[in-house]
């Protein structure tokens, strides 16, 4: 019986194998060979807790077996078990100190426990006793380009490729960290080693059509994710990615296509409809439109723990109205330019907002006397209203056309009338025109896109009649320095304002601003609500936000910002050139 389940297994006949091993466990309950067995036919079922229990009886009958500890570890890393995991690894070197595949397991239990750096001199002394364990330069690679060590993470990739350069998996991690370096035409080049491995190898095919778009090679992208199409023709993620780009690139009747491929794949998933909801955002098909962006609370939103109602509809019996603050806080700022709409509809209302804009928001909403500002930081008592609303869901009561756009949105920010003009007086020389500059944001999904290099904007720092600000939320000092130095173009940092924390202040610094020039982030729509002359700078498809459109040279929402776009992808210098035509 032992040798026909045996047979069974080797055939990948685990149903029938693990039959016959059961009635010889009954027969000869302490026999290692038939329970460890038995263990390794479930493993191979996915039942990783009934094999967990056989191990663990098999090492009760005998503790010096390594290669059921070393089964038995990697049920336990499986399962997520690490600290069980790490103890055994622990008992199981005493016995074999210098074997590698305990060795490896242990590097493995302690990135689990998020002990990176006892990880990584775990990986290192497992490559020192054995140099060609592909696995653990693999894991290292990857543990080191999760920290950022990038050109460490290819090194150690590098050494795995020369073990196995067969694997497709190793060139695909490669080419993430070649990503992170922005070394993009390198991390295409190892996407594409990967796929001519495994031309199925989804992965590899998604990033590659992702980073062929940051570089504006976009009708590669899309022949990309069509190959993948043909090889997994109902994989979500392609139609998404697919989706995605037709919707930066304006073509609508290709993303609907492709959004509704995914409803029709995943009916349970969201994915498809709030898309939908973005795209139709974007192009201004503002009806039956709110109810599909509500959907992003089950794609990557988390919704407030509460059990009041959600307001659904206007005019309301509920009289005390809580509107709590969700996204970042240029969203924060764009939906605020609606508040004042239910203002009349209300007895009561409770904002709550990045505790950082708490004092800008109570200055700007001062004239009405029913509302009231609260830290999102703190926790509001549910006896205090009746009725709540996150902040982006308002726009359904307000929003219903473009009409509405010009009479229901109002730019509301007011800043600190004496700071900004303590501000001014301090940056003023002469007629000299002050221009606050902000150029890069730290966006890991589209900030190369959308941010511009500060040398791309010398032949606008080098008009003689402005003084330029910086309005960086981030420390750029070395950027300022660098250009100063190499440029002899000085871009001045007002020190005694820290941009990031004290966003009353920069509010008030943006304020003393006779313009501003702008990437898309923050900076643009606190120049926005503010009603401040700006120029926003956008990139010719990846990295543009609904907000602004499809080709619109003005913003609808913030009728004091124009819009200079790309007119070809990654091209920033006739973006500055329109920009130094305007201005002059």
């Amino acid at each position: 019986m032992f040798n026909e389940a045996s047979s069974l297994y080797q055939a990948n006949n685990f149903v029938a194998a693990k039959a016959i091993y059961e009635k010889l466990t009954k027969k000869l309950p302490a026999n290692l060979d038939v329970i460890n067995n038995l263990a390794l036919t479930n493993v191979n079922m996915g039942d990783y807790t009934t094999a967990k229990k056989l191990l663990e009886k098999s090492l009760l009958i005998n503790k010096e077996q390594p290669q059921v500890i070393d089964n038995l570890i990697n049920i336990l890393l499986d399962l997520k078990d690490y600290p069980y995991a790490n103890k055994l690894c622990d008992e199981s070197i005493k016995i074999t100190p210098n074997n590698s595949i305990t060795l490896f397991n242990k590097a493995r239990a302690l990135s689990g426990l998020e002990k990176i750096e006892e990880a990584i001199e775990a990986y290192k002394v497992v490559l020192k006793i054995d140099p060609s364990y592909f696995l653990a330069h693999q894991n290292l690679g990857y543990i080191l380009n999760k920290l950022g060590n990038y050109e460490e993470a290819i090194d150690f990739y590098n050494k795995a490729i020369k073990i196995n350069p067969q694997d497709p998996i190793i060139f695909y991690n490669k080419g993430i960290a070649q990503g992170n370096l922005l070394l993009f035409e390198e991390a295409i080049d190892s996407y594409k080693i990967a796929l001519e491995i495994d031309i199925s190898f989804l992965p590899a095919s998604l990033n590659m059509g992702k980073t062929l778009e940051k570089i504006g090679k976009y009708k590669h992208a899309l022949n990309i994710y069509d190959q993948a199409q043909s090889i997994h023709p109902t994989n979500s993620e392609i139609y998404l990615n697919r989706g995605g780009l037709y919707t930066n690139l304006n073509n609508y009747d290709e993303a609907i296509f492709d959004f509704n491929k995914i409803n029709e794949i995943n009916s349970d998933k969201n994915d498809g409809d709030y898309n939908i909801a973005l795209l139709n955002l974007k192009f201004r098909k503002f009806e039956k439109v709110w109810g599909l962006y509500d959907l992003r609370w089950q794609t990557k939103q988390t919704y407030l723990n509460t059990k009041k109602p959600e307001l659904k509809k206007l005019p309301s019996t509920f009289k005390k109205l809580f509107i709590w603050s969700e996204q970042g806080i240029g969203d924060h700022i764009f939906f605020s330019n609606i508040i004042h709409n239910f203002a009349p509809l209300f007895e009561s209302i409770i904002i709550s907002i990045d505790h950082r804009m708490v004092p800008l928001y109570q200055r700007s909403l001062i004239q009405y006397k029913n509302i009231k500002v609260m830290s999102s930081k703190n926790i509001l008592n549910e006896n205090d209203y009746e009725v709540q609303i996150p902040l982006g869901s308002i726009g359904r009561f307000f929003i219903k056309n473009k009409i509405d756009i010009n009479s229901n949105v109002k730019p509301f920010l007011k800043s600190d009338s004496n700071q900004t003009k303590i501000i001014k007086r301090n940056l003023k020389k002469g007629n000299k025109v002050i221009c606050g500059l902000s150029w890069k944001t730290k966006s890991q999904e589209n900030g190369f896109n959308r941010s511009i290099n500060l040398k791309t904007f010398i032949p606008i720092l080098q008009l003689n009649n402005f003084i330029f600000v910086n309005l960086q939320y981030d420390d750029s000092n070395k950027e300022l320095k660098k250009l100063a130095k190499n440029y002899n173009i000085n871009v001045k940092d007002y020190n005694s304002i820290d941009n990031f924390n004290d966003i009353d202040s920069y509010v008030s610094l943006i304020d003393a601003c006779d313009m501003v020039i702008s990437i898309d982030n923050s900076c643009i729509h606190f120049s926005g609500a503010l009603n401040k002359k700006a120029y926003l700078l956008l990139p010719y498809a990846i990295g543009t936000h609904w907000y602004w459109g499809t080709n619109q040279i003005k913003s609808e929402w913030y009728p004091s910002v124009k819009i200079i776009r790309q007119e070809n992808p990654n091209d920033w210098e006739s973006v500055i050139s329109s920009l130094k035509k305007e201005i002059n």
